[in-house]
């Protein structure tokens, strides 16, 4: 019985905690990690999706959007971002694969419903946001207005 007892207060806590962090709007809450995670699809050229193993016998299959940087829009109406986009996520294509082991850390709500914002910490150690920032397939980003990936002409 005393485990029965242990179990459902752990079970509520966890509820506790889930509710005060949707409550607050997720923003308060960052879980420091590292959590193993392993690559289920690249979204694009900033996001992918992941199973995370948020503790024994616990996978969580989420969207993560890679700390810092911004990529060019798939769904964008301007022809170019949505050239960029595409390169931008075959770049991302090549350094994660499906079914790579990743390490995700910092790992907070992001202003998408059922996405996340973390820091990806690649097999060989790096960080895959300064990776990202290194190919030039991204831009830094600090989660202010984004800036157009188009360029205009003829001052239109």
């Amino acid at each position: 019985m005393t485990m029965l007892i242990r179990c459902l207060v752990a079970m509520f806590t966890l509820l506790l905690g889930a509710s005060l962090s949707i409550a607050d709007g997720g923003m308060a809450s960052v879980l420091a990690g590292p959590v193993a995670a392993r690559v289920v699809k690249v979204l694009d050229g900033d996001s992918f999706k992941a199973d995370a193993h948020v503790w024994p016998g616990t996978i969580v299959t989420v969207a993560i959007r890679i700390r810092g940087v911004d990529a060019p829009e798939m769904r964008s109406r301007c022809e170019q971002e949505k050239r960029l986009a595409r390169v931008s996520r075959a770049v991302l294509g090549g350094l994660i694969s499906n079914g790579m082991q990743l390490q995700i850390s910092n790992v907070s709500g992001d202003k998408y419903y059922g996405r996340v914002l973390a820091d990806i910490t690649l097999p060989d150690g790096g960080n895959l946001g300064q990776v990202l920032l290194s190919a030039g397939s991204v831009r830094p980003y600090a989660g202010r207005a984004r800036n157009s990936w188009c360029v205009v002409r003829g001052g239109r």
